[in-house]
């Protein structure tokens, strides 16, 4: 992450956030890859996973996703 002062952007990766509108899309438990993988069909630019409204999540399984 890179942040531009000089025009307000910041770089996340290949994505320019500042420069235009972007979408954010919020996916949730049950089938996050899935939930993500269609966000990202349907136009998102990035994609929030909310791990914690996942009732089964453990630490183990936390750092697997």
């Amino acid at each position: 992450i890179r942040l531009h002062r000089a025009d307000r952007t910041l770089r996340v990766g290949s994505l320019v956030l500042g420069a235009e509108p972007r979408i954010v899309a919020v996916v949730a438990a049950p089938d996050v890859a899935a939930s993500a993988r269609r966000a990202r069909e349907q136009g998102a630019h990035l994609v929030e996973v909310r791990l914690d409204r996942d009732p089964d999540l453990t630490p183990e399984r936390a750092v697997k996703s």
